[in-house]
C-alpha cells in the first residue's frame, strides 16, 4: 500500500507538503509527531510528520514528489495532544505550521540529528555536609551556607538552577573543597509521587481562595485571582501546587520577564522539595533541551519559565499558573505573535485541568471574562501582612520647583525616609542620561536616520543610541545642521537620574536598574543584594522594578514622570498607565512597615488619578474603562487582527493593503491602511491595516481567506506583511 507523509517544514508558508517515504530506511512504527529531514528547494530542512495518507491528495502532482531523506527519530517527539495544540496556535495566529512547530520546540531540536537528554553537572552534598552546621561558616561565608541549605531541600541542584537561586558555582567548588559537597555528570533523577512541602501559613482570606481552587483542580475552569500588591497570591498559588504534585501531576508556572525567576524560584524552593524545572531565552540550548525533554518524559514535575514555557509538553498535566497575567510581555511582538495566556487557557481547556491567572491589575479582557461566566473571580482585597494600603500623594509640578526631575517636596521626603534607615524606590520608564540631544541655535534634534524616532544620549559609554534600531552615532562636538557647539541633553532618563542622585544624597548607595545596566538574571539579583539585606539605599529603574519584587524595607516609591502614557493615541494607554502606576506604587510598604507613594505630575486632575486615589485599579478598570471600551466598540467588546506591511518606499506599503482592504467583507469593521505610531523604522516604512468583528470565528474565518487570497495572487511582491491576532502593542 501506497504511503505518503504529510510534512510542516521549518518555512513561514502557511501550508504543508507531501513527501515520499525514503530509499532506503524503515518508517518508525508512529511516524505521527517524528521529526524528518527533507529536501526543500535548494536547501535541507528539519519538519514533523503530521499525518500517515495513504492516497495522493488531489492538489498534488505525483511528478514533483519527492522521497524524504530521513527518519530523525524512532519514536514520536511530540505527542498527539500538543501537536494538536501547535497547530491550532498556527491557525489562530494566522503562522505557517511549520515555523510554529520549529518554534515551539527545543533549537536543539530543529537539528538534523536525534534528539538524546544530555547529562548535567549536579551538585549534591557529601556525607559530611549533610551533617555539617552552616553556622560553623561564619558570616562571610553567609552564601555557601544559603548553597548548603539549597541542597538539602533539593538533593541536587544544576548550573541553572544554581544561578536561579542567586548561587553561583565559585560558591559550590569553594564547599567541594572542604569536602561538604560533590558533583557528578548524570541526568537528574526523576520526580516522585508525593512530594513533601513545608507547610504555607494562610490567612483566612487566602485561605478562602486556595479552598475554592483545590475544589476545581480535576476539571477544566479559568480562575483569576485579583489581589491588591502584597497580599499574598504566591502562597495561594503554591498551596495549590502542593496538592498537584502531591497527587503525581505536573505544573508550568509563569512569569513575565527573566528577571522575576530568581525571586519566584527561592519562593518554591523553600516551600517543595522538589526539582524545579526553569525554561526561558536566558538557559543554553542544552538546558532548554533538557528541561524540555524531562517534562515530556515526567521525570521534571514542575517548571518555571517566561512565555515560551507555555509550549514545553506535560506527561501528566496538572495546572497552569501565569503570574501577572496582565502583563504586555507575553505577548510576542514579531513573527508567531502568540499570547501566552491566551494559550494557556486553550492548552488547560483541552487537558481538562485548570488554569490559574493572577494580578493585582487584571486585563480588562480577564476582568471581562469574569462579568460574563467564563472565569472565575476570586478577591484578595488586604496585604498579607499587618500594614495598611500606601498612601498616594500627587506633586503638581506646576506649583513646585524641580531640579533634575526631582521636586523639592519629593528631596525632602527621601531624606526622612532614608534616615530612618528604610529604601526609597524612584520610577522613570525612560533609560539611557537623557532622551533628546538639542541645539539651542537652531533647534536642531538628535534624529535616527533609520527610524522616525529621536535618538537617546547615553554617557557610558558616550554615544546616541536609537531604542528601536539600536543604530549608533558619536555625539557630536557641534550642530550639524548650523555648526554652532549650544548643544544641550533635554529631558531625564535613568542614567542622568542616577547621577543626580549621586549628588542629592552622596552618603547613600544609588543602585540603577535597566536594561543598560543589568543584562542578566544573575546580575539583576547580584545588583539587588543591598536591597534585600536592608541596606538603606536609592533604587532608580524602568519596568524592570515594577513586577512582582517584594522589598520589605522600601517605604516610599516615587513616581518621577506620570504623565508619559496619558495621552497616547493607543487606545489601551490609559488602561497600561493604571496598571503601571499601580504595580509601581505596590513596591512600597510590603513589609511591616507602612508604605508611601509620590507621583509628579502636570497634570493632578486627570481622573487616571483620582480614580486610583479613591477607588484603586480595579474601580478604575470597571467603572470606566470596560464602559468607555464597549461604547467605542474597541477589545475586549470586539475582537481584532492588524495586517501591517513593511516596505523600502512608503507607496509600496500603503498600495499593498489597499489591496488587501478591497478583500475585506463589508460586514468587517475596517480601519486603515495608516501609518503606524513609530511610522519608520530600522530603514522600513510602516502600515496598519484594522480589522474589527464581534464574532471571533467569523473574524477567524475572513483572516484565513485573506491569507490564502494574498498568497495565491501574489500581492506581497516586495512587501514584509504579517498579521497580529488580538494585538496588544499599537507603537
Amino acid at each position: 500500500m501506497s504511503q505518503y507523509y504529510r510534512i510542516a517544514v521549518a518555512t513561514p508558508l502557511r501550508r504543508t507538503f507531501v513527501y515520499l517515504p525514503p530509499a532506503q530506511s524503515e518508517p518508525p512504527l508512529d511516524p505521527v509527531g517524528c521529526r524528518v529531514q527533507v529536501p526543500f528547494g535548494h536547501q535541507t530542512l528539519v519538519g514533523v510528520i503530521l499525518a500517515v495518507e495513504h492516497s495522493l491528495p488531489d492538489d498534488v502532482n505525483a511528478n514533483k514528489l519527492k522521497p524524504l531523506l530521513q527518519f530523525l527519530d524512532a519514536a514520536p517527539i511530540v505527542s498527539a495532544d500538543m501537536l494538536s495544540f501547535y497547530l491550532w496556535a498556527a491557525q489562530y495566529y494566522q503562522s505557517g505550521p511549520g515555523d510554529v512547530l520549529m518554534q515551539c520546540l527545543p533549537s536543539r531540536a530543529r537539528q538534523p540529528k536525534p534528539l538524546v537528554r544530555s547529562t548535567e553537572t549536579l551538585w549534591q552534598l557529601t556525607a559530611e555536609g549533610k551533617a555539617f552546621d552552616p553556622e560553623q561558616l561564619g558570616k562571610r561565608a553567609a552564601k555557601q551556607g544559603n548553597v548548603l541549605a539549597a541542597l538539602r531541600a533539593q538533593g541536587q541542584m544544576t548550573h541553572a538552577q544554581i544561578q536561579a537561586a542567586d548561587l553561583t558555582t565559585a560558591q559550590c567548588r569553594a564547599l567541594e573543597k572542604k569536602g561538604l559537597v560533590s558533583r557528578i555528570e548524570a541526568v537528574p533523577e526523576a520526580e516522585h509521587a508525593g512530594v513533601s512541602a513545608v507547610p504555607l501559613t494562610l490567612n483566612n482570606e487566602q485561605q478562602t481562595v486556595a479552598t475554592a481552587l483545590a475544589a476545581s483542580l480535576n476539571q477544566f475552569g479559568c480562575h483569576l485571582i485579583e489581589g491588591v500588591t502584597g497580599s499574598g497570591k504566591t502562597e495561594v498559588y503554591l498551596s495549590l501546587v502542593q496538592q498537584v504534585l502531591a497527587a503525581g501531576k505536573q505544573v508550568i508556572l509563569l512569569v513575565p520577564e527573566i528577571g522575576l525567576t530568581p525571586q519566584t524560584f527561592d519562593r518554591i524552593q523553600r516551600h517543595l522539595n522538589t526539582r524545579l524545572g526553569l525554561f526561558h531565552s536566558g538557559l543554553t540550548d542544552r538546558d532548554r533541551a533538557n528541561t524540555w525533554m524531562d517534562m515530556a518524559s515526567g521525570r521534571l514535575r514542575i517548571t518555571l519559565g517566561t512565555r515560551s514555557a507555555i509550549f514545553l509538553p506535560m506527561a501528566s498535566p496538572g495546572v497552569i499558573v501565569l503570574d501577572e497575567e496582565h502583563d504586555s510581555s507575553y505577548k510576542q511582538q514579531d513573527s508567531f505573535r502568540y499570547h501566552a495566556r491566551d494559550l494557556a487557557i486553550k492548552r488547560a481547556s483541552s487537558h481538562n485541568i485548570p488554569i490559574i491567572l493572577g494580578s493585582a491589575t487584571p486585563s480588562l479582557e480577564s476582568l471581562l471574562n469574569c462579568q460574563r461566566g467564563r472565569s472565575q473571580h476570586h478577591a484578595l482585597s488586604k496585604p498579607a501582612v499587618a500594614a495598611r494600603p500606601a498612601n498616594i500623594e500627587l506633586i503638581d509640578l506646576t506649583q513646585h520647583q524641580h531640579a533634575s526631575g526631582i521636586s523639592i517636596p519629593v528631596q525632602q521626603r527621601m531624606s526622612k525616609h532614608l534616615q530612618r534607615g528604610e529604601q526609597v524606590m524612584l520610577f522613570l520608564n525612560r533609560r539611557g542620561f537623557s532622551p533628546t540631544l538639542m541645539c539651542h541655535t537652531c533647534g536642531w534634534i538628535a534624529g535616527c536616520p533609520h527610524c522616525d524616532a529621536r535618538m537617546t544620549l547615553h554617557n557610558k559609554p558616550p554615544r546616541l543610541l536609537c531604542h528601536h534600531c539600536n543604530h549608533q552615532l558619536a555625539i557630536p562636538h557641534a550642530c550639524p545642521s548650523c555648526r554652532s557647539r549650544d548643544l544641550h541633553a533635554l529631558g531625564q532618563g535613568t542614567a542622568r537620574t542616577e547621577d543626580s542622585l549621586t549628588q542629592l544624597f552622596p552618603n547613600t548607595q544609588v543602585i540603577r536598574v535597566d536594561r543598560d545596566a543589568i543584562r542578566s538574571a544573575a546580575a539583576f539579583e547580584q545588583e539587588l543584594a543591598p536591597v534585600h539585606a536592608g541596606d538603606p539605599c536609592i533604587l532608580v529603574g524602568t519596568q524592570m522594578l515594577a513586577k512582582g519584587h517584594d522589598f520589605p524595607r522600601v517605604t516610599l516609591v516615587v513616581i518621577l514622570d506620570a504623565d508619559a502614557g496619558l495621552f497616547s493615541s493607543d487606545f489601551r494607554a490609559a488602561e497600561k498607565s493604571a496598571q503601571l502606576l499601580t504595580q509601581v506604587a505596590g513596591r512600597s510598604g510590603r513589609g511591616n512597615l507602612q508604605g508611601h507613594v509620590l507621583v509628579q505630575t502636570w497634570h493632578p486632575t486627570h481622573p487616571i488619578f483620582g480614580y486610583l486615589q479613591m477607588g484603586g485599579y480595579g474601580a478604575f478598570a470597571r467603572d470606566h474603562l470596560l464602559p468607555q471600551r464597549e461604547q467605542a466598540d474597541l477589545p475586549p467588546y470586539q475582537a481584532m487582527a492588524m495586517i501591517r506591511a513593511d516596505a523600502k518606499q512608503a507607496q509600496q506599503a500603503w498600495d499593498f493593503l489597499t489591496r488587501v482592504r478591497a478583500l475585506v467583507p463589508d460586514d468587517i469593521n475596517q480601519t486603515g491602511p495608516f501609518p503606524a505610531m513609530l511610522a519608520k523604522r530600522a530603514g522600513y516604512h510602516r502600515f496598519w491595516l484594522s480589522l474589527q468583528c464581534r464574532s471571533r470565528k467569523q473574524l477567524q474565518h475572513v483572516l484565513t481567506h485573506l491569507c490564502d487570497s494574498i498568497d495565491s495572487q501574489s500581492l506581497a511582491g516586495g512587501i514584509s506583511w504579517g498579521i497580529d491576532v488580538d494585538p496588544v502593542d499599537m507603537g
